[in-house]
């Protein structure tokens, strides 16, 4: 009988793989989408913009580049593990 010895997952989303300096691009469609899903609720973009005002919801270009580097990283790792 097969026994289960790693399991593995990850989340996904435009973020991990498009460049940080590229985001904006991603928010151009969102500012289109009648229908972003967050925290179990559906906002217009202009809605969850003035709901998250004063949090991370526009991040500056250090913080996208930081957290774009910690998605590969962790990427790399999973990849590291599962050979």
């Amino acid at each position: 009988m097969a026994e289960i010895v790693l399991g593995m997952c990850s989340s996904h989303g435009p973020s991990l793989s498009t460049p940080a300096e590229q985001w904006d691009l991603r928010a151009a469609d969102d500012r289109k989408n009648r229908q972003l899903h967050y925290q179990g609720q559906v906002w217009t973009f202009e809605a969850l913009e003035k709901a998250r005002a004063g949090t991370d919801f526009g991040l500056d270009i250090e913080t996208r580049r930081r957290r774009f580097d910690a998605c590969r990283a962790g990427l790399a790792e999973l990849t590291r593990v599962k050979r």
